[in-house]
């Protein structure tokens, strides 16, 4: 019986540790997802259809990480962007920088749509180290109800 209950656990244990969860890596408050907004040229919540990085080294041998992703905007609050189904989106990461801060890879949250804070004319870029923010896990009902902000 006993043994039963403990090979359950192990399995359950294994299968709760290999289901990757949909979470949010970089929580914000409110106010800060104020900032982001009125900082940003661009706003838009939509969903990634396209993704790539390349990696290169630097002369002492850090890592720099270059992130590329289209997206599809269902919704554009900021900004217009030439094309809202195809909207090109660029992160530089480097060890150098930003290790310990955040995350290497680009967007690492599993979701289906996210809300994204984009700088410049396109490319657009987005902040190294707060840019993945998932739309159902990650940004607060209260700021998804005042959109669009007026800063």
């Amino acid at each position: 019986m006993y043994r039963t209950v403990f090979a359950f656990l192990v399995l359950a244990l294994a299968a709760a540790v290999a289901t990757p969860r949909r979470g949010c890596s970089t929580p914000l408050s409110v106010e800060e997802f104020e900032d982001l907004y009125c900082n940003s040229t661009l706003v838009f919540k939509g969903r990634r259809t396209y993704s790539s990085s390349s990696v290169s080294r630097d002369r002492i041998g850090r890592w720099i990480i270059f992130g590329y992703s289209d997206f599809d905007a269902d919704q554009v609050f900021k900004g217009s962007p030439e094309d809202p189904h195809d909207i090109s989106v660029d992160r530089i990461w480097s060890q150098a920088e930003h290790r310990g801060q955040c995350r290497r890879h680009a967007f690492p949250d599993r979701a289906d749509t996210f809300l994204v804070f984009a700088s410049g004319t396109g490319p657009y870029q987005v902040e190294t180290c707060r840019h993945s923010f998932p739309w159902d896990n990650c940004v607060p009902e209260s700021f998804k109800s005042s959109l669009p902000l007026d800063c």
